[in-house]
């Protein structure tokens, strides 16, 4: 998802999807225009993962494999 959403933005988007407890288990994945300086933000608000546009589409590819199959994001992956 996006920082920036017409109804709520993702910060609270994402706190609520960690609140529920039949959620709390999905990752999500913040893929933002938006500087880096709110990863951290976004971290406490229960991202799995952030990464700032433009994003190449086989990197989001691999980094949602990876939180599939349970391995956390891939970090060998630079962020672009």
């Amino acid at each position: 998802m996006d920082l920036a959403m017409p109804q709520i933005d993702g910060l609270t988007a994402i706190q609520r999807i960690k609140a529920d407890a039949r959620l709390q288990q999905t990752r999500v994945i913040l893929l933002t225009g938006y500087h880096f300086a709110l990863e951290k933000s976004a971290q406490e608000a229960g991202a799995d993962l952030f990464l700032r546009k433009p994003c190449l589409p086989e990197r989001l590819e691999q980094h949602v494999n990876a939180l599939r199959q349970g391995q956390g994001p891939a970090r060998d992956i630079p962020v672009t």
